[in-house]
């Protein structure tokens, strides 16, 4: 039989390695192409609404980072 206190730390154990296993999973998910992909066709969007020159460069460097690590390619956006 083991005591409270045995069991509390190892329940207290179990759940800390649960929550650093969420975390660093949701991490890639979050960091992955899909989600980036989804992130920018939302920024695109943005843009076309407010068409602000420094959102636009920003918006143009992580696309061109975006190109070269991941597919379907996005097309370059022309900030005038």
């Amino acid at each position: 039989m083991t005591s409270p206190k045995s069991r509390a730390l190892r329940n207290s154990i179990i759940v800390a390695v649960i929550v650093l296993v969420g975390t660093g999973t949701g991490l890639l998910v979050l960091n992955s192409c899909p989600a980036r992909h989804f992130s920018l066709l939302n920024d695109l969007n943005q843009n076309s609404e407010n068409m602000d020159p420094d959102f636009c460069y920003e918006l143009l460097e992580k696309i061109d980072l975006f190109n070269e690590e991941c597919q379907p390619q996005i097309e370059i956006i022309d900030c005038g």
